[in-house]
């Protein structure tokens, strides 16, 4: 009784370790899916915790079949016909043995067996190894606790989703000015070129999504790579700077950082045209001469007032502040309004929010470019009265054109230039090149993804498996009387066990004992050959 107390002690400490390294391989599985993108340390430490906890299980729950078989091995061996296959059936504990005796072509039922616990190894059991008898025979493999690692995969970063940041040293781009594309980079000498790439920076625009927000924060909570944002409650159009590790060439996985810059125009002015000059505060007090070579029927022309080049303008009809330059528009008129209308809309670019150094602001004279880029085209003339060009512009936009305005909206006017402005600040620092500096570095990193439906399946089976082979087991111990190792001797006494342990008589009367677990090629052979030759002589059996 004893015996079977303490056999039946050291099978419950089993399933319990069975079942605390189920729950520490639960956590760890939770802790790292938590972390999101993680390290290839990170990686490389999981790796090493789930081989851990995997093998621990393997070979915890791997030792319950083998505490099965001891129990059962007795009872299979009387199943067997002769000797051989009585001594493998005594060696279910491995399974190469198990292998070896199905060989053998064993009775039904034995074949049977040895087929079903088989099958039941494969499914159940690991990476844990148990040894065959014999002093030539090698260690053999069972497989399946790997099953675990299906459930699961580590997953290599690709794109800017599967990043976590360093501090370290980062490209961001040069906003001092629009830059070319020529090396050296250097500020174009040509006021023409600048006010050039600013309006075809800002036509890019039209082929970038535009997200809605509410507010700002919304902005710097997005983890996705958006263009541009329209922000709903100020009435602006925003954009996100970025910084990239200085080996993503191609820059696929930036750092969002918390900068931002908006461009805005609110407060527009809508001027009545009067032809004939009238003193009507709503019109028009001054002429304003549009070439005929600017005007459409039905287009809309948009004006740039200054004298000078906007990075350096002044004058009241051309600036706005030190960020901000007037955008004149004039819709022409057409058959479906005849009436023509003119409007002035100060078009607003802010600071960077969040700028740490010099080299994250964008310049005044650069944000007065912008903030007039859906006019200019570089195009200047000589002045009569005074040295130097007149940068006075003129841009048309025909009927079908999205610039094009439709209507009487002053928001709509000032949007469509506030939108084209940001498109040329955002462009501008995307095509711009860049130099480094520090800030966040983002790299691409690893993260788990958990097919949790299965692997809760596969553990809980497990825990459930192994209580049902150490209740089993415990059923076989008690049945028996004892310890499996008692049993198996009790068990060695019955009719399968004398066949095992029979003696032969020699002709001078002495007994010697059979070896079953030497091969028939072996010293069984002789002692055939031996008991051939006394046929017919006296003998006892004992």
């Amino acid at each position: 009784m004893a015996i079977q107390l303490k056999q039946f002690a050291g099978l419950l400490m089993r399933w319990f370790a069975t079942a605390i390294v189920v729950i520490s391989l639960v956590v760890t599985v939770k802790v790292y899916q938590t972390k999101g993108n993680f390290t290839s340390a990170h990686k490389a430490t999981f790796n090493a915790l789930m081989l851990a906890w995997t093998l621990l299980l393997s070979l915890n729950f791997i030792g319950s079949f083998k505490e099965l078989a001891r129990a059962l091995r007795g009872r299979i061996s009387q199943l067997a016909p002769n000797p051989e296959q009585q001594q493998l059936a005594n060696g279910l504990e491995s399974l190469l043995t198990v292998w070896r005796l199905w060989r053998r072509s064993p009775p039904k039922a034995l074949r049977i067996f040895c087929v079903a616990w088989l099958a039941l190894n494969l499914v159940c059991a690991s990476i844990a190894h148990s040894r065959s008898t014999g002093a030539d025979d090698s260690q053999a493999a069972q497989i399946s606790l790997a099953l675990t690692s299906l459930t699961y995969t580590v997953d290599d970063g690709t794109d800017y989703h599967d990043t976590y940041i360093d501090s370290g040293m980062v490209n961001v781009s040069m906003l001092s000015c629009y830059f070319g594309q020529e090396f050296p980079y250097k500020c174009p000498a040509s006021n023409a070129r600048t006010q050039a790439l600013a309006h075809a920076y800002g036509e890019t625009s039209l082929a970038t999504e535009i997200h809605t927000v509410n507010v700002i924060d919304d902005v710097l909570q997005s983890d996705n790579d958006n263009g541009y944002y329209w922000l709903n409650e100020s009435r602006q159009y925003a954009y996100r700077f970025k910084e990239f590790n200085p080996d993503d060439v191609q820059k696929i996985y930036p750092f969002f950082t918390n900068r931002t810059i908006t461009a805005e125009s609110r407060n527009c002015i809508s001027y009545k045209v009067s032809l004939d000059n009238n003193q009507n505060p709503d019109t028009l007090k001054w002429v304003m001469t549009i070439p005929t070579a600017y005007r459409d029927n039905g287009g809309t022309t948009y004006i740039y007032r200054g004298l000078l080049d906007p990075k350096y303008a002044n004058s009241p009809n051309a600036v706005c502040g030190s960020r901000c330059t007037y955008v004149w528009a004039y819709r022409n008129p057409s058959q479906e309004m005849p009436e023509p209308a003119l409007y002035k809309c100060p078009v607003r670019i802010s600071n960077v929010t969040n700028a740490r150094t010099e080299m994250h602001h964008v310049p005044d004279g650069v944000a007065r470019v912008a903030a007039a880029s859906i006019v200019v085209q570089g195009r200047s003339v000589p002045q009569q009265d005074r040295p130097g060009n007149n940068f006075t512009q003129y841009r048309l936009y025909g009927i079908g054109n999205p610039w094009n305005l439709k209507g009487n909206d002053l928001e709509d006017v000032g949007n469509k230039a506030a939108k084209f402005a940001l498109g040329s600040i955002a462009m501008m620092a995307n095509s711009n090149p860049t130099i480094q500096i520090t800030g966040y570095v983002p790299h691409l990193g690893h993260k788990l993804r958990v097919y949790q439906p299965y692997l809760a399946i596969l553990l809980s089976g497990i825990v459930v498996a192994h209580f049902a082979v150490s209740a089993y087991t415990v059923y076989w111990v008690t049945r028996a009387g004892g310890s499996t190792d008692h049993m198996n001797e009790h068990q060695m006494g019955s009719p399968g066990g004398d066949a095992v342990a029979s003696k032969v008589v020699t002709l001078a009367g002495q007994e010697e004992p059979t070896d079953a677990s030497v091969s028939d090629t072996g010293e069984n052979a002789d002692d055939e050959e031996f008991v051939d030759a006394v046929q017919g002589q006296p003998s006892q059996m004992v």
